[in-house]
């Protein structure tokens, strides 16, 4: 009876939801235009460097940042390059690789026949995927990085591998910075703002790669592992406090709406 009361209590509610939305002015959230719309690939630096195109949701890179749900990092990739070379777990990573290649490629829309994959599952067509798929873009890197990192304490013989990887990760982040740069001379020719944190995101991501490849050269295993482990914990902190700040140092609470919503 409790249930049916509730049903009963609910159903006005629901009618009324379903009034307004027939009378409702939704824009872009109409029909399934936005399942069709993806990243441009002259973005996909900021997934190698989140900063290089500007602050969090700071003008003018706004229209940028208010498309994407998260980022990565250039040591992040390296260790998760690391991570897929390592011994056992074939099952497991191919699974990872071929998720993240799935995900990637439904965000940017390319290559073509890959990039549509996703977008068959029911209701995909109405979502904007690339707001909300960074997580489950991050999920197989993070696991792949783990991989790696782990790997290079168990098998101090791989310090090799760090290096090379070093050396790939600093070539990344130039290639990146060389597809990144039209859309920051197009951002400064508009509004005419500085290039400050597209050049400090390149010297940040080379900086990481090289103070892994310099740990690397160390004798030391257990050392180098936690110099290893130092440089991820450092990287992430770093990047997660870069829009602390351009956060207001004072602000003024404004409670009228909460004495409205008392009323």
């Amino acid at each position: 009876l409790g249930g049916v009361a509730g049903a009963l209590l609910a159903a006005p509610v629901l009618l009324a939801m379903i009034d307004y939305l027939g009378h409702a002015y939704l824009a872009g959230h109409v029909g399934t235009q936005l399942g069709t719309r993806h990243l441009p690939l002259s973005e996909f630096p900021q997934l190698l460097m989140p900063y290089i195109f500007g602050p969090v949701n700071g003008a003018p890179h706004t229209s940028i940042w208010i498309m994407v749900g998260g980022y990565l990092s250039t040591v992040m990739l390296l260790f998760a390059g690391l991570g897929l070379i390592t011994a056992g777990r074939r099952g497991l990573k191919l699974v990872l690789v071929a998720w993240g290649l799935l995900v990637f490629a439904h965000m940017y829309g390319q290559p073509p026949l890959l990039g549509h994959v996703l977008g068959v599952l029911p209701d995909m067509s109405r979502i904007q995927f690339y707001r909300y798929a960074t997580a489950a873009f991050e999920l197989p890197v993070i696991v792949l990085a783990a991989f790696g990192l782990d790997d290079l304490t168990r098998v101090p013989e791989h310090r090799r591998r760090l290096v090379w990887g070093a050396l790939a990760a600093m070539a990344a982040v130039l290639g990146a910075a060389l597809v990144a740069q039209p859309v920051v001379h197009s951002l400064q020719a508009t509004v005419g703002h500085g290039a400050t944190f597209f050049h400090a995101s390149i010297a940040w991501g080379v900086l990481t790669a090289a103070v892994v490849g310099a740990i690397a050269l160390g004798r030391a295993a257990r050392q180098r592992a936690a110099l290893l482990a130092l440089v991820v914990v450092i990287d992430a902190v770093a990047l997660f406090a870069v829009p602390e700040f351009s956060a207001p140092r004072a602000t003024r609470v404004d409670l009228a709406p909460v004495a409205y919503l008392r009323r």
